[in-house]
């Protein structure tokens, strides 16, 4: 199945006060190892920027990577996703958020895998389902955000609760991700340094 790859930094970081995406990790941006790590899983990678951070973003990033900006500002991953799948080229959407530079590309063809027969495969760590780091078809995902947001806005969660999602337990994405280093979160300074440290001592 042919599939393309959006990576969702919008927005700034409340946290960092600081654009997230372009916090720096190990001499490189964090957009930046997030989206290499998906051009590993796709040959089609967009970011979804924040309205007025395209350029920014963009000028961090290998020219093969599209920018584009969300087309709903002020409505966070709905948005960036909405936006991101409305300009892939493929029928299925790999999703990893922008502060996620560690996401291995073997979880991704796990999860395409997974969704066969279905809208969306998510993984659910531990019993916790992680929406931003799925994969969707593209059509029905559209049509779930748009009834999210016609009713006012709401979250990917909301959309989900609209598709056939195929859940994948933890068992089998440790079997993509043993480290689960995927899952790193670095959205704040703390967990960037945390992260560098680790990788450090390996």
């Amino acid at each position: 199945m042919a599939i393309s790859a959006v990576v969702l930094a919008g927005g700034l970081s409340r946290r960092m006060r600081a654009c997230k995406a372009l916090q720096p990790f190990r001499g490189r941006p964090l957009v930046a190892w997030t989206a290499g790590a998906m051009g590993a899983a796709s040959g089609d990678v967009l970011v979804a920027a924040a309205t007025g951070w395209a350029r920014r973003i963009g000028a961090a990033l290998p020219r093969a990577v599209r920018v584009v900006e969300d087309s709903r500002p002020g409505l966070g991953p709905v948005g960036g996703l909405e936006a991101g799948l409305r300009a892939a080229r493929n029928p299925w959407v790999a999703v990893a958020p922008c502060d996620s530079p560690l996401v291995e590309p073997g979880l991704y063809g796990l999860l395409l895998a997974e969704a066969a027969g279905h809208d969306a495969a998510v993984p659910f760590l531990d019993g916790y389902p992680e929406p931003l780091h799925s994969v969707f078809r593209k059509r029905p995902t559209l049509a779930a955000l748009e009834r999210v947001i016609s009713g006012g806005g709401g979250s990917v969660r909301d959309a989900l609760r609209l598709l056939d999602v195929r859940r994948v337990g933890t068992r089998k994405l440790l079997g993509a991700d043993p480290l689960r280093r995927s899952f790193w979160n670095l959205g704040t300074r703390e967990a960037l340094r945390r992260a560098e440290a680790a990788l450090t001592d390996l």
